[in-house]
């Protein structure tokens, strides 16, 4: 009979379902609790056999029939709980203690909740996916040592474990939120160098998923991304969410066109942060509106009050400084983009998981919205270079219908992101319509030629060509091309400003996170009577009275010279009419696991 140690240590190795379970009812007989739930549905192309290897478990009611959701608890073989719905999506929520340590299961379909949650003493453990999830947890260590869900709903199962590494630190310093997990190269490499940037400076960092009952996390390239490079939150509900707070020290909005309002369907109120509590940092680095424009009345009355309650907050684009002040009142500065934060030598971290083959010389052609005139382009830049090769490149979202457009060409489609890495690095000349595949050719020193790609805001991209002096590089129609592939770059001018703009967001971010207390000194501007008080006392004038995007005044603090000293908050009449407490940040804080 094998020890407990090797049979966890098997357990955690384990890839297969079948291998899974056997060793389950081996670890079984020690002091273990194994405890299942369904998410959506458990798998209506389950084999037999894993059916019976499940109920092996002591699970006898389980059962693969469609949307029939389930809970089971095993205790080391002593306690079992058993528990099928009685009909098809009906929701499951169970609340036991294995001796003194509280668990609360969660079993819903997807048209009716759609998550499977295993919370331990209010964590939760789920690797929530649809299938079965399996949670393992040790009573005499007291902690999880495993998590894995299992999906047989379609022919092709899947198997995958959860790193648990993201819950079981009880503390970070730094919770990003946004777009990191897009199906899109430019997203997937703008947040790869926000967190380590964050990283580089000490901080610890955890990846928030956006909270959304019906999305369910693909199992696709930027998942493995993911994975690999960061702390990732579990997949988790608004409400979770917002206990976050009680985890994160700080919260970072991330970049890219999160604010743009003609993409109001995809977007919501949580990317204004506003799951985050009054007295925590909140911070937005490099906000794009997208194109320049007054921004919609609606868009300011349903976000403009969040936007005013986050302590700092840059934009990307130069115009946006302007849009700010005029549509919102508020003062803020330019950063770049998060992709420039970090030195170029830094991605090469990404090269040793990128398993493409290229060509000894040719031409990257990346892009996004391929047509007839752009593929002419690329291949008038090929040949006028006598290049042998084109290596193309599209985005990783809906790339099967784009690549009916590039007319029988031959795309790297959904080729891993660090992939496009090397590709970059390795190639002779970059043509794209992407803004941040023009980021990538400006941070690796690639001769480039960039369309200005109105679908997607021309006014970014002519942001940035002009901060770094290559508007020549910008074009609108294959008219313009012309000779612009036989001038060479140089780049001195470019690196230097990348070096300068790339010291600005950082010493920006710094103080943003550096602080000892970030206190929101009225605890939100909805219960601001704008009586001053704050601003009257405070010793350094940090606080100033301007009137917010409707015309009542409200403070603005000027962190870089308040001096904490948390009289404005002790002097708040709202605050003490509500009764509520401002919580500072910066105190003793545990050391990390």
């Amino acid at each position: 009979m094998m020890s407990y140690n090797d049979l966890k240590a098997k357990l955690v190795e384990a890839t297969d379902i079948r291998e899974y379970l056997r060793i389950l009812n081996e670890i079984k007989k020690y002091d273990v609790a194994i405890i299942l739930a369904v998410r959506d549905t458990p798998g209506n192309c389950m084999a037999d056999d894993v059916l019976e290897a499940i109920h092996n478990l002591g699970f006898h009611s389980f059962s693969k029939e469609l949307w029939r959701m389930y809970i089971g608890i095993n205790v080391a073989d002593r306690e079992i709980t058993d528990c099928l719905s009685d009909a098809a999506e009906e929701k499951l929520h169970i609340q036991a203690d294995i001796d003194e340590t509280k668990v609360d299961i969660r079993s819903e379909s997807w048209r009716n909740g759609n998550i499977a949650e295993i919370k331990i003493n209010g964590s939760d453990y789920s690797r929530n996916l649809r299938g079965v999830n399996i949670v393992v947890f040790s009573k005499n260590e007291k902690r999880v040592i495993d998590s894995v869900g299992y999906d047989s709903h379609e022919e092709t199962d899947f198997f995958s474990r959860k790193d648990l590494s993201s819950v079981v630190q009880e503390h970070y310093d730094v919770g990003i939120f946004g777009w990191w997990y897009n199906a899109n190269y430019g997203a997937n490499l703008t947040y790869f160098a926000l967190n380590r940037a964050i990283q580089n400076m000490g901080k610890s960092v955890i990846m928030l998923w956006r909270a959304v009952i019906q999305m369910q996390p693909r199992e696709e390239d930027w998942q493995r991304f993911a994975d690999t490079y960061y702390h990732v939150s579990p997949y988790i509900s608004y409400d979770q969410l917002r206990t976050f707070n009680n985890y994160c020290d700080a919260f970072i909005l991330g970049s890219d066109q999160l604010w743009n309002p003609a993409l109001g369907a995809f977007v919501d109120s949580q990317f204004y942060l506003d799951f985050v509590e009054a007295g925590k940092n909140k911070i937005a680095y490099a906000q794009s509106f997208g194109n320049e424009g007054a921004l919609p009345i609606e868009w300011i009355q349903a976000y403009g009050r969040m936007i005013w309650n986050i302590h700092r907050v840059s934009v990307r684009e130069d115009y946006a400084m302007n849009m700010c002040k005029r549509d919102l009142g508020i003062d803020v500065i330019q950063v770049c983009d998060p992709v420039f934060l970090v030195e170029p030598t830094q991605f090469n971290e990404l090269l040793e998981n990128a398993d493409i083959e290229l060509p000894e010389h040719y031409l990257l052609s990346f892009l996004l919205d391929p047509t007839h005139e752009k593929l002419e382009i690329s291949d008038t830049i090929q040949n006028g270079l006598r290049l042998s090769d084109i290596v193309y490149f599209t985005d990783l979202d809906g790339a099967e219908e784009r690549e009916k457009n590039f007319e029988g060409r031959k795309v790297e489609l959904k080729s891993r992101i660090e992939n496009l890495v090397k590709a970059y690095q390795k190639a002779d000349f970059v043509f794209t319509d992407s803004f941040h595949g023009t980021c990538l050719a400006i941070i690796f020193n690639k001769p480039f030629i960039s369309f200005a790609n109105e679908k997607r805001g021309t006014g970014r991209f002519q942001s940035l060509i002009r901060e770094f002096r290559l508007e020549n590089r910008l074009i609108r129609n294959k008219g313009e091309v012309g000779e612009k592939y036989n001038v060479p770059i140089d780049f001195t001018y470019p690196n230097s400003q990348m070096g300068k703009l790339r010291k600005e967001g950082l010493e920006w971010l710094k103080k943003s996170l550096f602080v000892t207390k970030a206190v929101n000194v009225t605890c939100g501007s909805d219960r601001c009577t704008g009586c001053a008080a704050c601003a009257n006392i405070c010793p350094t004038d940090a606080i100033e009275m301007k009137p917010n995007y409707d015309g009542f005044y409200n403070p603005s603090v000027d962190y870089d010279k308040c001096v904490n000293c948390g009289k404005c908050t002790e002097v708040c009449p709202a605050l003490k009419i509500s009764g509520e407490t401002v919580r500072k940040l910066g105190t003793e804080i545990p050391p990390h696991n």
